[in-house]
């Protein structure tokens, strides 16, 4: 996970920027480091290598998590339903525990 130091400086590259926000914008699309590279305006190696460094996870991971991360916003919000979370392995990776737990440890808090 992004510390904010690491945020901050990820921002700041212009490029990795870019790349940041055309994965928050879409999160669902199916990115490629080719493509968030070409966002970047990078070659791929260069932006594969820059993304690790200054976000601390690859530019494939991060968008995994990003979206797992969404989804857990929609759970605390009732949003979407266990049924929808079929991604619950993922989830338990990311997060320790399965949907339906993570929604009623956030219920009860």
């Amino acid at each position: 996970m992004l510390s904010e130091a690491n945020w901050f400086a990820a921002l700041r590259d212009p490029g990795i920027s870019r790349a940041l926000g055309q994965i928050h914008r879409q999160p669902g699309k199916d990115w490629t480091v080719d493509a968030l590279a070409d966002a970047a305006g990078q070659t791929r190696a260069t932006f594969a290598g820059r993304f690790l460094t200054l976000v601390g996870e690859t530019p494939i991971a991060y968008p995994i998590r990003w979206r797992i991360c969404l989804a857990a916003r929609q759970l605390r919000k009732r949003r979407l339903s266990i049924e929808q979370a079929a991604f619950s392995r993922t989830f338990k990776r990311h997060y320790g525990m399965a949907p339906l737990e993570f929604r009623a440890i956030a219920r009860a808090a």
